[in-house]
């Protein structure tokens, strides 16, 4: 059975338009959004080992999204997935680098088609976003950020959006990376008083290797002791969080990687962990940053789960992607792009 499932409606129509409708009110926003995008004319589930991507009809994708908010200003870091609600949060920003160096297998000439990404002196510059998820009357932070570069501000930003850190239930590690365990612990002590800490298993078994370990001083000072606090429980594919959320492994970027499904009332939509971490990936999406472990196996990765996205137009969530990274993998022109709610 496939994993997921069409989000947002394609509409046939005979001529080219692109634009959007937005109604706003003290207490609701509303936006009607259509685009000229191309569809394969097949998909599989992943987990039949791939998707055929052969050239399809041109449709227009009809996407709407309703937001509920207070002050009259549209809430645009929260989303809901059928009775999920999601919450962008923040934890900073890398240090700027150089995007041929980070992506070795790039091109500068790539990286200036992309000017919304690419600053003045050709650097990119990295988000370190997390997600909350309230589901099913539990709350759950997914990733906790780096903490200490240069300065992290998750506690800050989680407060500011009205996401209470002693009322988090689980904490949900999609790997094992610094900039994504951050905030496990402050000062020895859990971040998270009173949560569960949820790890892959495979990732954990990765890291915990003596070699491994002994180079990984963020896994000796945020994980570990979690272990010794019995906060850490190893979780496999397709454990249910809830009974909306399900993890799904995307190994590459570290051999035990995991992203997660959410599946509420007929919605869906997709945390993609580091599957991906530039909007570029959309189209270069064979540029594996140095910070992938297993480099093949993460290429394979992401075109598998970019392409069935795209032919889904499931809603991804995107902790490197610009802020507050919801968007949805389109194909426009022939091209597939990021394109940000």
């Amino acid at each position: 059975m496939a994993w997921l499932s069409e989000f947002s409606k394609s509409l046939l129509i005979n001529r080219y338009l692109e634009g959007i409708v937005h109604w706003d009110s003290k207490y609701f926003s509303f936006a009607l959004s259509a685009d000229f995008i191309e569809y394969p004319r097949q998909s599989r589930d992943l987990s039949e080992g791939g998707i055929s991507n052969r050239p399809g009809p041109k449709h227009f994708l009809l996407t709407t999204m309703c937001r509920k908010h207070e002050s009259g200003k549209m809430a645009d870091h929260k989303i809901t997935v059928g009775n999920v609600e999601v919450v962008s949060v923040l934890d900073g920003y890398s240090a700027k680098r150089v995007p041929t160096e980070t992506f070795p297998g790039s091109t500068i000439e790539g990286w200036r088609e992309y000017p919304d990404i690419l600053d003045e002196n050709h650097q990119i510059q990295s988000r370190y976003g997390s997600v909350a998820l309230r589901s099913q009357g539990k709350l759950i932070i997914v990733d906790t950020g780096m903490q200490t570069d240069p300065g992290g501000r998750l506690l800050d930003d989680m407060k500011a959006k009205g996401v209470d850190r002693e009322a988090v239930d689980i904490v949900f590690l999609t790997h094992l990376h610094p900039d994504h365990v951050g905030w496990n612990l402050t000062d020895g002590k859990p971040t998270f008083p009173n949560a569960r800490y949820l790890a892959p298993r495979s990732d954990y078994e990765y890291w915990s290797q003596p070699d491994v370990l002994s180079n990984a001083a963020h896994v000796r000072e945020q994980v570990m002791p979690l272990n010794d606090l019995n906060l850490m429980d190893l979780v496999d594919e397709k454990y249910k969080i809830t009974d909306e959320i399900t993890t799904v492994s995307t190994p590459g970027h570290t051999p035990g990687h995991f992203s997660l499904i959410i599946a509420s009332s007929g919605e869906r939509a997709f945390i993609l962990g580091d599957v991906a971490h530039s909007p570029a990936q959309a189209h270069y999406t064979d540029w594996n940053p140095i910070f992938d472990i297993q480099q093949d196996i993460s290429r394979a990765t992401r075109h598998k789960v970019l392409d069935h996205l795209e032919a889904e137009s499931t809603l991804v969530s995107s902790g490197h992607f610009p802020d507050p990274g919801f968007g949805h993998f389109v194909r426009v022109e022939g091209r597939r792009v990021w394109k940000a709610l």
